[in-house]
Order: structure tokens, then C-alpha cells, then sequence
């Protein structure tokens, strides 16, 4: 785990360890096309000829959840065979989780075993407390026609009572699952480990969730497929002393170094492919302000949907209006412009003596970011209209040092989530609320008083 509070940002690290050719590779080749296209970035795998994980494959998430701060998992596997022992130890150096993979094949039952026991003599290695870390079990394969039953895997790999999943990873089934119990344990015991504001692992299951939708067709991920029923099963030899031993002993150091420089490099790259694309994200984002600071004032409702559009796409938001308070209309406020829904469903929620919830954030006069709308905004209260709401900005636009109108960004809940909004779309909605302030007066100044309405005061 790795702390940054200049960049707020908390660091795990998760890995997945199991004999060879488990399916600890596809678990992160199936994660990795679940993720977003906007937020995705390279899986790193370095392989053998014949697509076996020579050192490692390195997948990295993030996920924003505790008041801004981000929660960075870079995931890895470890090599299965067993000549790669000293690799094995090395990537679970600084683990704060693990997903052990086992193969449900029969053939394969004695690899499972000494890849558990390989797996904690790695841990003491590393000092790591085997009985501690947050820890969980994959039986993968289930579909084999010669699978193990779960009594018989429990029996031999989970004495201890550890939560275990059943998976088909090659077809994505249970890879979602594991993944989410694994990383909101290990996610929350570091949170703990940290003394921050405790958060609960369900809290942390709902996020991640909504991070990685439900498996798409996997099968055309370009991983080779075993047919039915086969596993490799070589000799093994169960002594401890076997487990210990490093077939590698003669040019240990030499691996080590490589496999060092590797999980480094890796994990830079990661880095750097983020950072790539924030400032891309940053370029069309200057690029847009650059030509709403040029834009024509219109009084039509189309062009400030236009606008509110491709405001909206670029804060990663899928829907978005602004909407107006008008003189014959208390407490409430009138849609100027709607991009991606049909009506403002902050105007449909009213708070008893204190009008829509449209009103009472144009009433705050501040800006607003929430993931959380029911628990934040209506202290826990439902209500139909905000249901499909998952995230929400909302700033007011000023003239005359007086709120008159009120921009609105959201996502609306799909199979497939985009990206949780952060405090850069924040700042990013505060700069176009102001330059889209002209558009929406001269919009709103086109609205004729509705036949059988009154000026209120």
C-alpha cells in the first residue's frame, strides 16, 4: 500500500496467484474489457512464445470514493510454473490482497495444493500474515466435465472457512465477482490500516460494481481456449523443502533484477498512460471553453442545447440542462435547454415549504458534485425521479452577483456506467457555467409569461 496525500490518492495492490494455467490471465484480460473505453487503459503482459505469463500481467483500476481521494489498484498474476519461483516471490512483495485460482479439474487437484502452500511460504517470505490479509478463493473451470466437487476443493484449499467463488473465467462468469470481493476487502482493511474515515466493504462492493458492468462475450478476447477436460499436471513434489527450493538458484539475482525492473517500469507506464489520458481529457476540455468564449449569443433553446452537449461530453457526463428561474414561476425553476433527457427531474422533487430541489441548489448559490444524490441531497428520502440519477454536478450561472439559473450535468444509470465524476469535471462545469451565462439569459429572455400566470415577488 503507498499513501500520497499531495495527489490524495491510496495505492493496493492485489494479485492473483494459482498453478499454471488456472486462468489467472484470463481473470485480467476479461477485468480489463469490462472496464469503460473513456477509462481503460493497456494491460501489460509480458509472455512466453507459446502465451504463457513469463514474469507477470499488470492491470491497473481506479476508483474514486472517500471525499476525493482516489483508490489506485494495480493488479497483477503471478507466473504458475513452477521454475518461476523466485518471480512468484517477488511480485507478492507489498500485497494487499490476493485471489487464489484454482483449477476444478481432477488432474489438477495436487498443483492446486502446492501452488496453496507455494503461495504462503511467498507470504512468509515477504512477512506478510497469510491469516491477515484479505484473501480469496476463484474455483475456475467449473464447467469441466471432470470437475472436483466444491466439498472435495473446500476440503483440500479451505480449511479455514475463506470466501470462496466459483468462476468460468474463459466466458467471464464469476470474474466480476471475484474481483469485487477481493478488492473492496483489501481496499478497506488499507483504508483502515491508514486510520481514515472507515468505509464499509458493501459501500466499496456497490462502487466497484458500477465500475465494471456485467461480463460482455468474452470469446473473442484472443486468449486460446483448453478443450474440455484438459490440465497440465506436472511432477510435483510436496515436501516442504520443494516448495522453498528455487529452481533458478544460479541466476537468481540476475531474475530478480529483471523481474524488479519490470514490475517497475509496468507500473510507470500505467502512470503514464493515466496522465495521458487526463491531459487529453484536459485538451478537449480547453478546446471547448475556447470556443464557447467565442460562440455567438443566441436566444434559441437549440443552440444552448448544443452547447449544454458537448459541455456534457466533455465532462464525461451523459445528460445535462439549465434551467431558469422565471418571474411567474415560486420556488421553482423552468427548463431553458435539455440535452439527454426529457425533463428536469430535480424540478419533480419537492421539498415540503421549500420548493423543487432545482430551486433549493440554485438557492444554495454554490457548486455541487455528488455520487451520492438520495443520501446527500434528500438526507436518505427516495423519490422516483432521481432514482436512475448515479452523479450529478450542478452550478449556478450569476448575473448582477445574483443566481438566475442553474447548470445540471448527470449520468444516467445504463448496463454500462461511465466514469464517476471528480473535482477536475467540477472546475471544468464552474468555467463553462459562466461562459454558457449569456446564452442562457438571452434564452431566457425569449420566454414569453405563460397565458394565466401571475409575477410572483
Amino acid at each position: 500500500m503507498i499513501l500520497n496525500r499531495n495527489e490524495k490518492t491510496i495505492e493496493v495492490k492485489l494479485v492473483f496467484y494459482g498453478p499454471a494455467l488456472s486462468g489467472k490471465t484470463t481473470n485480467l484480460v476479461v477485468l480489463h474489457s469490462m472496464l469503460p473505453p473513456e477509462t481503460r487503459v493497456p494491460l501489460t503482459s509480458l509472455k512466453t512464445e507459446g502465451d504463457r505469463t513469463l514474469f507477470f500481467d499488470f492491470l491497473p483500476l481506479s476508483l474514486e470514493v472517500l471525499n476525493g481521494w482516489t483508490i489506485r489498484m494495480k493488479t497483477y498474476t503471478v507466473p504458475g510454473q513452477v521454475r518461476y519461483a523466485s518471480t512468484r516471490r517477488l511480485i507478492l512483495s507489498g500485497c494487499d490482497g490476493l485471489v487464489f485460482v484454482a483449477d476444478s479439474a481432477a488432474t489438477a487437484e495436487e498443483a492446486n495444493r502446492v501452488a496453496l502452500q507455494d503461495m504462503r511460504a511467498n507470504l512468509r517470505a515477504n512477512q506478510i500474515d497469510s491469516k491477515t490479509i484479505p484473501l480469496v478463493l476463484q474455483y475456475n473451470k467449473r464447467d469441466l466435465p471432470d470437475a472436483l466437487s466444491l466439498a472435495a476443493m473446500d476440503g483440500d484449499l479451505n480449511r479455514e472457512g475463506l470466501p470462496r467463488l466459483e468462476a468460468v473465467a474463459s466466458s467471464g462468469e464469476g470474474v466480476r465477482e471475484t474481483f469485487v470481493a477481493l478488492a473492496s476487502r483489501a481496499t478497506a482493511s488499507a483504508i483502515e490500516r491508514l486510520k481514515m474515515n472507515r468505509i464499509a466493504p458493501a459501500r466499496l462492493e456497490q462502487e466497484l460494481e458500477s465500475m465494471l458492468p456485467m461480463a460482455p462475450n468474452v470469446s473473442s478476447l484472443g486468449r486460446p481456449r483448453r478443450a474440455p477436460g484438459r490440465s497440465v499436471n506436472p511432477s510435483y513434489d510436496l515436501t516442504d523443502a520443494a516448495v522453498d527450493r528455487d529452481p533458478e538458484a544460479g541466476e537468481s539475482a540476475l531474475l530478480q533484477q529483471a523481474v524488479a525492473g519490470a514490475v517497475s517500469m509496468a507500473s510507470d507506464l500505467a502512470d503514464a498512460n493515466e496522465s495521458t489520458r487526463l491531459l487529453e481529457a484536459h485538451r478537449q476540455q480547453f478546446r471547448l471553453l475556447a470556443e464557447l468564449a467565442t460562440a455567438k449569443v443566441s436566444s434559441r433553446p437549440e443552440q444552448l442545447r448544443s452547447l449544454i452537449q458537448e459541455v456534457g461530453k466533455a465532462a464525461g457526463l451523459s445528460a445535462g440542462l439549465v434551467s431558469a428561474r422565471m418571474p411567474w414561476s415560486e420556488r421553482s425553476l423552468d427548463p431553458l435547454a435539455l440535452n439527454g433527457i426529457e425533463k428536469d427531474p430535480l424540478s419533480e422533487v419537492e421539498i415540503p415549504g421549500l420548493g423543487s430541489l432545482a430551486f433549493q441548489l440554485l438557492q444554495a448559490g454554490r457548486p455541487l458534485l455528488t455520487t451520492d444524490i438520495r443520501g446527500q441531497l434528500l438526507h436518505g428520502n427516495d423519490h422516483p425521479a432521481i432514482r436512475k440519477l448515479e452523479a450529478l454536478i450542478s452550478v449556478p450561472l450569476v448575473d448582477d452577483g445574483q443566481g438566475f439559473a442553474l447548470l445540471c450535468l448527470m449520468n444516467i444509470k445504463t448496463d454500462r456506467p461511465g466514469p464517476k465524476p471528480g473535482e477536475d469535471q467540477l472546475r471544468f462545469a464552474q468555467v463553462a457555467a459562466a461562459l454558457l451565462t449569456p446564452h442562457a439569459k438571452a434564452v431566457r429572455a425569449s420566454i414569453r409569461q405563460p397565458a394565466g400566470t401571475s409575477w410572483s415577488a
